[in-house]
């Protein structure tokens, strides 16, 4: 039973993916603008393996080589699945970026008050 609703929800989402696509570029774009800035006004980026990468490849490179190794890796599995249910890799992309974006918005907004 829990399987059926789970791929009638991915049909479902199948059915808006050229929106998704573009609501996790959107996402994509939201998350790098909003972590730029949050950096350069002195809020500090929380994921070791950015803290990791951010010396060595700057922040350029570092959002370069992973949102790109990211969306290789969608496009990879959106290649591989079932066309009926592909709609949720955009929307696998997209919800963490956005959870991202809106976090740092409301850290940017604590300290601009």
């Amino acid at each position: 039973m829990l399987h059926a609703r789970i791929v009638r929800g991915a049909e479902r989402a199948t059915s808006y993916e050229v929106t998704l696509w573009a609501l996790a570029l959107v996402t994509l774009a939201l998350d790098v603008v909003t972590t730029t800035y949050g950096l350069e006004v002195g809020l500090a980026e929380m994921n070791p393996f950015v803290n990791y990468l951010l010396p060595t490849l700057g922040l350029a490179g570092t959002f370069v080589v992973l949102k790109s190794f990211a969306l290789l890796v969608g496009v990879a599995a959106w290649w591989t699945m079932p066309s009926k249910v592909r709609g949720v890799v955009p929307l696998g992309l997209a919800l963490p970026w956005g959870i991202a974006a809106v976090s740092n918005t409301v850290l940017l907004a604590g300290i601009h008050l």
